[in-house]
């Protein structure tokens, strides 16, 4: 059973993450069922290639092939293999039923994963950049105490095919015309695209303040970073 990983490239600026986020692969036995118990030889192996840091449950981990009780009992199994290596967890809770998606956080906070991610729906998709922020707020208002990150993967949510979307105007939406972040424990996005129109604004910009760009390919946080 292979054991590696896809890696983020990480530029954070209010939650700091040094280094590598895995995107873990999901375990299962020959017979397709979940078989978490690769997991602590999973967190071993990136402990000792330098990773500590993991998405659970994200694309390469196969969340949208996954019951509810399986992404639980995934995400219970890399919490207690986890704290050995020192490595974070950020566990992926998105799911078309928003009320899956909020029963995830809510288990997400209790086993103290260090954060939440989470994509928008991806079937009865968002149709404008409020529509998302209203969603994902949703999603993320179930486990207030722990930081979160929209997964920005339009390649697979389609949730950039709206008129007019970039993620300057996400971010600024969820600032709202008082100035208080609707989501409120939103720290910054996972970028996972290419296009131009969609691309991280500058980080730091005074509108809506500093955010957290987790990102793959990696020349995408380049580029920005050059440019701070």
């Amino acid at each position: 059973m292979a054991v590696a990983s896809v890696p983020w490239v990480c530029f954070c600026v209010t939650q700091r993450i040094t280094g590598l986020v895995a995107a873990v692969y999901t375990p299962f036995n020959d017979d397709m069922e979940l078989d978490v118990s690769v997991v602590p030889s999973q967190a071993k192996y990136l402990n000792d290639t330098g990773v500590h840091h993991i998405l659970v449950a994200g694309t390469t981990g196969e969340s949208v092939k996954l019951t509810v009780a399986e992404r639980k009992e995934l995400a219970e199994a890399w919490a207690k293999a986890a704290p050995a290596y020192g490595i974070k967890i950020y566990v992926h809770i998105a799911a078309n039923a928003l009320a899956d998606a909020r029963e995830l956080a809510r288990h997400a906070e209790s086993i103290s994963a260090d954060g939440l991610v989470a994509m928008s729906t991806t079937y009865f998709r968002p149709s404008t950049v409020d529509a998302l922020v209203t969603e994902l707020q949703y999603m993320f208002s179930a486990a207030p105490s722990l930081p979160a990150w929209y997964y920005h993967i339009p390649s697979m949510t389609g949730d950039n095919n709206f008129k007019g979307f970039d993620m300057h105007d996400f971010l600024v939406a969820n600032q709202g015309d008082g100035g208080a972040a609707k989501i409120p424990n939103l720290v910054g996005v996972k970028f996972t695209g290419e296009a131009a129109a969609a691309s991280p604004p500058p980080v730091g910009c005074p509108v809506y303040g500093p955010v957290c760009i987790l990102s793959w390919p990696p020349r995408l946080v380049c580029s920005r970073a050059r440019r701070l």
